[in-house]
């Protein structure tokens, strides 16, 4: 506030009328209701219309979208992708082998005058299948988990929500997973901004 302004008291009657929200905390017969209060008193009562357990936790989730806060299993995708990489070059050495071997017999059959048509390779279809396939789940999965790892943590205000919520609806051992902070993503906004 500058030193040339002044604070003018105003009439709460006024105010009421003029400012949309306005309450007047010293007035005893405010024609305002406080729908804020009312408010989360239905999402409650909403929430708790659900039978305990997973339904009533689901609710709760839903009820808030800063409480959208799931586990993103890093650790298993991780490991996930490190067996496909493994395995990978397991296949790549028996395609080399399977082409160093057709190479020979090429090679052999053209000093004959006899043409091989290498496409027809029994082994060679059936290897370059299964790699096909194992690099589209490794590919898939590299840029799911490029994409989770983009996702946010969760604010503290809400992990700690969504760890209340859990511990009053399911029983302790499922509630775990909410106190693995380095494994929680957040599905909205209201996040912290490190992850």
């Amino acid at each position: 506030m500058s030193s040339t302004e002044t604070l003018i008291p105003v009439d709460a009657a006024l105010a009421e009328e003029s400012v949309p929200g306005y309450t007047d905390k010293d007035s005893t017969n405010s024609s305002t209701p406080d729908t804020s209060a009312s408010s989360h008193e239905d999402e409650a009562a909403e929430v708790n219309s659900y039978p305990r357990g997973y339904a009533r936790l689901a609710a709760s989730h839903d009820c808030h979208a800063n409480f959208s806060i799931y586990r993103k299993y890093g650790w298993l995708h991780n490991r996930v992708l490190l067996y496909l990489q493994a395995e990978l070059p397991r296949l790549e050495w028996d395609l080399q082998l399977i082409d160093d071997e057709q190479a020979e017999k090429v090679q052999f059959k053209e000093r004959k005058g006899l043409w091989c048509d290498r496409l027809d390779n029994l082994r060679r279809k059936n290897i370059l299948a299964e790699i096909k396939t194992e690099l589209a789940e490794y590919d898939d999965l590299v840029f799911r988990l490029q994409k989770k790892n983009g996702l946010k943590r969760p604010a503290n205000t809400n992990q700690n929500s969504v760890t209340h919520n859990a511990c009053q609806n399911v029983v302790d051992s499922e509630a775990q997973w909410t106190f693995r902070a380095e494994d929680l993503v957040a599905l909205a906004d209201g996040t912290d901004e490190h992850s």
